[in-house]
């Protein structure tokens, strides 16, 4: 019999839930003597909840799975992409795959288009946590990004991008990011372009050319599911994106998890600093210096209505990034050392939001 125990685990801190939990498993192995096997998805239960000695356990390590089954695994959650039903002799062209990607139930509906989500699942089903798998892909669930506002078709189009680019499929690197730099701050009215790291990050995604060539075809999607939600987020904090005196407010994508950990590991608690998320389409990332030392890393979600922390005990959506700022009380010192009413200003009227601490 296999009994999922895991989330009583997690209260068994409190003496009743230990109680409790002994209780249970006594209970069930003396009511059922023929059982043999009791079973956790995760760590031992003897030591940890002093049962009978009479009640013997057995750990046994299970081996991660390898690729295959873990993305064969993975493509049972949603419908695969079977290319027989669609064409006479089972070939795709590029154009058709890209299709089937950009309407695939686990890029459009599931991970909305963040290739960071499928990775955190494929990890979690490697190491046997199908509970945390279907938990994180029912917590993901699909929302309305945040998308350029107040423009033409025309100047957020790939087509009309692209044309300005190159006559052919193919162009070069450096042009491409000269072209892309000179949309940004023209369509976002930015005084603050994109930096050549931004930019050079934006490279190695789009393309494996050793000869750093852009082929249209591999960034079509790319434009359309990140391009267009994180140009759509710098224009809502655009005050804030263009604001790097005397200090950045907002950095750029390029500054990475491993970046951050570095700026922020030998800096007083309550010490944050927030970027735009390079995996995540037109989110931000926040890092902060928890009260024991330990830099922590949040996924803050950009919607239509707000920004909102991907945390159980935190439903608020927050108007703007200065009342999510203010609002979170563990947050006192921007990077590297500014008190945070001195850079994050907010209007009168929302003073009265609510707090939270973590």
């Amino acid at each position: 019999i296999f009994t999922r125990i895991d989330e009583a685990l997690a209260q068994s801190r409190h003496p009743e839930w230990k109680k409790g939990l002994v209780r249970n498993i006594v209970s069930l192995l003396q009511t059922c003597p023929h059982i043999k096997l009791l079973t956790t998805s995760c760590i031992p239960v003897c030591n940890l909840l002093a049962l009978p000695s009479q009640i013997l356990e057995r750990t046994i390590e299970l081996k991660p799975l390898d690729d295959k089954d873990t993305v064969s695994l993975l493509l049972k959650l949603s419908r695969p992409i079977q290319a027989m039903e669609l064409t006479d002799n089972g070939t795709l062209t590029s154009a058709q795959l890209l299709h089937l990607l950009r309407h695939h139930p686990i890029i459009k509906d599931v991970c909305r288009g963040y290739p960071g989500i499928v990775c955190r699942v494929a990890k979690l089903l490697q190491y046997h946590l199908l509970d945390g798998a279907v938990k994180l892909l029912s917590l993901n669930r699909p929302c309305e990004k945040i998308l350029p506002q107040n423009l033409s078709p025309s100047e957020m189009s790939f087509e009309s991008f692209w044309k300005g680019l190159s006559s052919t499929g193919v162009t070069t690197a450096s042009d491409f990011c000269l072209h892309l730099n000179q949309h940004f701050t023209s369509t976002t009215h930015a005084s603050r372009g994109l930096s050549s790291h931004d930019l050079e990050e934006i490279i190695r995604r789009i393309t494996t050319s050793s000869a750093g060539e852009i082929e249209l075809c591999k960034i079509q999607s790319w434009w359309s599911m990140w391009y267009l939600p994180f140009h759509g987020t710098v224009k809502k904090i655009l005050h804030l994106w263009d604001a790097v005196d005397p200090v950045t407010k907002i950095y750029g994508i390029s500054h990475n998890k491993q970046i951050f950990h570095a700026y922020l590991r030998t800096t007083a608690p309550g010490t944050f600093a927030l970027r735009l998320s390079a995996n995540y389409a037109g989110d931000l990332s926040l890092a902060y210096v928890s009260e024991g030392g330990e830099v922590v890393h949040l996924l803050l979600e950009a919607q239509p209505e707000g920004f909102q922390l991907h945390l159980k005990d935190v439903v608020d959506v927050y108007e703007n990034l200065e009342d999510f700022v203010h609002g979170f009380t563990t947050l006192r010192w921007v990077y590297p050392s500014f008190e945070k009413k001195q850079i994050f200003t907010r209007a009168a009227s929302h003073e009265k939001k609510n707090s939270f601490h973590i």
